[in-house]
């Protein structure tokens, strides 16, 4: 999963990365602290995920959003800011999340649970994730797992365990190896695999 992250401030950006390669394995991020070097970047290089702060100079982090959703449509946006008033402006662009800083380990690993758009693997291959409520769902009901426990088990609020058995979100790359354990399922077994 290739993850930006941009803040005005640096030692925040190295924060930020510290924090999501603690919470989703194998993330590989890329930081900046100024808008144009992190949208230039996003012009020649995927993006999965952008964490934005909003409130930086020149141009903001709603801004920044925007032209980065003009070259990867998919790419899912999680504002990280210390303004939570702006939460109602996240809207426009159709973030993923909206995180008040500073972090907290659980609040960024169920944002990454929350994602809009299905994840890539790291080997390039598409995950075919047709099936996948229904595959999440009949497996918990099959191990005999009620929502609470397999929220809890999962570090995730029962409602996220809702949005994935009804489809309404899909879970990253990390939650998706998370729940193939916890199922006690393969990988395999909850997703297959289709070359782009």
């Amino acid at each position: 999963m290739k993850v930006l992250v941009l803040d005005d401030k640096i030692l925040l950006v190295k924060d930020i990365i510290r924090d999501v390669k603690k919470v989703v394995s194998g993330a590989e991020c890329v930081g900046f602290h100024r808008a144009p070097d992190a949208l230039e970047y996003a012009r020649k290089n995927p993006v999965d995920v952008a964490l934005l702060d909003i409130d930086m100079p020149n141009m903001n982090g709603i801004s920044v959003a925007q032209n980065l959703l003009s070259f990867h449509p998919r790419a899912n946006i999680i504002f990280v800011t210390g303004y939570p008033e702006y939460a109602l402006d996240s809207y426009k662009v159709s973030a993923s999340d909206f995180l008040v800083k500073p972090l907290d380990d659980e609040e960024l690993r169920a944002a990454f649970s929350r994602l809009r758009h299905p994840v890539v693997g790291t080997d390039g291959c598409h995950y075919d994730l047709r099936n996948l409520s229904d595959k999440i769902k009949r497996r918990r009901i099959e191990q005999n797992i009620n929502v609470k426990d397999f929220a809890d088990s999962l570090g995730v609020s029962f409602q996220t365990i809702y949005r994935w058995e009804s489809g309404e979100r899909i879970p990253d790359t990390a939650m998706l190896l998370r729940i193939a354990e916890t199922l006690n399922i393969t990988i395999d077994e909850l997703v297959s695999y289709t070359n782009p």
